[in-house]
């Protein structure tokens, strides 16, 4: 199987100032850290439509945190995901396989946060098509008719190769628990 590289470079890194596990943390703390990592977003990306994406351990650790507090209006804790203010820390538990290590890998790495700026995240490339029809194009969708013997007959072949590019810039990776 042929396999190509594509870098689109790396998410910046959130260092926060206190692990949302560690004894004395209070949802203060936490919500100062999310303040944090928007902050930094904000440096390189004008979305405003945010997402965390965590694994089951950090969730574990915000219900864990939640129950320990007798106002439930500060953490509201959800079967898929907990919020804490405007921030919904929504539970990924999405596992991709690396042709590399020959493994699955987890998308959120155990112990992050990803937050992502949904509304400035992506943008849609157009690969050239392999057509000698459509000139080697890069178009979003090309039409390709083939004559058949049959009068009340016409072949339609369609081609695309969207490409899906992030803008790392637009995303924030964080270790937030211990």
């Amino acid at each position: 199987m042929d396999t190509y590289v594509v870098d689109f470079g790396t998410p910046k890194k959130v260092e926060i100032a206190k692990k949302w596990d560690a004894d004395g943390t209070t949802v203060g703390d936490i919500t100062a850290s999310i303040g944090q990592i928007i902050d930094s977003l904000q440096e390189t990306s004008e979305g405003t439509d945010l997402v965390f994406l965590c694994g089951f351990d950090v969730y574990s650790a915000l219900v864990a945190k939640a129950g320990k507090l007798n106002n439930s209006d500060l953490i509201k804790v959800h079967p898929d995901h907990v919020q804490i203010g405007n921030a919904k820390f929504i539970i990924c538990s999405a596992k991709y396989y690396s042709y590399k290590t020959k493994t699955y890998v987890k998308a959120i790495k155990p112990k992050h946060i990803v937050a992502i700026a949904k509304d400035d995240a992506f943008s849609l490339a157009y690969c050239a098509l392999d057509s000698l029809d459509a000139n080697f194009a890069s178009l979003p969708f090309y039409i390709n008719q083939v004559k058949m013997d049959d009068p009340e007959a016409l072949k339609l072949i369609g081609q695309a190769r969207p490409m899906p590019i992030p803008n790392v810039d637009a995303i924030r990776e964080a270790q937030v628990i211990v």
